[in-house]
């Protein structure tokens, strides 16, 4: 009796350890997966942030109006591969620039909210041709408007 009470304990107790190895699993799966890894571009060291960013030629194009703008961007990804596959996609990132800023004028341009305006729709942009990593963040060193 004691031998039979036991055993029926003992599978008891394996039953429940895989019920919830088996919920564990799925939970790491779906919920983890669903995370996304946000780097903090203030945190990371002077050479993570040069590992991880490209550093865009000079590009000069016409604005809405009859003005045209040159410019140059810094782009930070969110890690090496994605700076790779980033600079794989230079034509890509080049076209997405041109016609994000020939959909603005200069007025929308002016001061720190048009910059930023600016670095976000091109972040917005760029993420929707990446597919190993994604852009997070994009610094304007250059911008001349005339």
């Amino acid at each position: 009796m004691t031998n039979k009470l036991f055993n029926m304990s003992l599978i008891i107790l394996i039953g429940i350890a895989l019920l919830g190895a088996v919920a564990v699993v799925l939970w790491q799966t779906t919920v983890s997966g669903q995370r996304e890894v946000i780097v903090d571009e203030n945190r990371l060291s002077a050479d993570q942030f040069l590992a991880q960013s490209v550093q865009t030629e000079e590009i000069t194009t016409n604005l809405k109006t009859n003005n045209f703008i040159i410019v140059k961007f810094n782009v930070l990804m969110d890690s090496k591969k994605s700076k790779e596959e980033f600079e794989k996609r230079a034509a890509q990132a080049q076209s997405i620039i041109i016609s994000t800023l020939s959909s603005l004028s200069p007025e929308e341009l002016q001061g720190e909210e048009g910059i930023q305006l600016l670095e976000e729709l091109l972040i917005e942009g760029f993420n929707e041709v990446m597919q190993l990593g994604r852009v997070i963040g994009v610094r304007t060193i250059d911008l001349k408007i005339q």
